[in-house]
């Protein structure tokens, strides 16, 4: 098996003892999963009143997934970016997590636009993004932000809650002058 190495045999009590020991190598993975089982079954005891006897072993897992993402930067002329979205390890069964985005100095629709969701991790997937629109206005507004929020996890951990998307403005001011001309008693140009 995936999980444990198969055992068969023959189990001897000696003499004048009550119990022997089965052992069943459990086997490490990077996998987060529920808890497995696994049955052993006695049978064709010989002196003894056994008919068949199960028992069952659970092997409790100590993976954990846990659902990461980074502060990011984009320029504001990056149009549809992406924000990469990981799961720490592998899950076995399906993973989500909320996602909402909160204006800190940057403005949704003037500024990205970007949808609430849930991403879905199906099993086996390590890796997602989540899409945004960055508004390529023609304002100098020097350097925005806005938080990537995760909430209601399931199946995984949240290493951090949220995160830090900065836009970084592509608007330079100009600054222009032009000749003019003053009569001299004027007084001042």
């Amino acid at each position: 098996g995936v999980d444990f190495e198969p055992v068969a045999g023959t189990l001897t009590i000696p003499a004048g003892e009550t119990a022997a020991t089965i052992t069943v190598r459990i086997l490490e993975d990077n996998v987060a999963e529920p808890q497995e089982m696994f049955t052993i079954e006695l049978s064709n005891a010989s002196e003894a009143g056994l008919q068949v006897l199960n028992a069952i072993g659970t092997i409790i897992d100590n993976d954990v997934a846990a659902i990461s993402a980074s502060d990011s930067t984009f320029d504001e002329a990056g149009g549809s970016i992406t924000i990469p979205v990981t799961l720490t390890k592998p899950s076995a069964t399906a993973v989500t997590v909320d996602y909402a985005f909160v204006d800190v100095s940057a403005t949704s629709d003037s500024d990205y636009t970007g949808n609430l969701g849930t991403l879905t991790f199906s099993p086996g997937t390590t890796s997602l993004t989540i899409g945004v629109s960055i508004v390529d206005d023609i304002v100098s507004e020097g350097g925005e932000t806005f938080r990537l929020v995760f909430t209601n996890p399931v199946g995984a951990d949240l290493i951090a809650g949220s995160i830090v998307v900065t836009i970084v403005d592509d608007d330079v001011p100009t600054l222009s002058i032009a000749d003019i001309a003053v009569s001299e008693d004027a007084g001042v140009a």
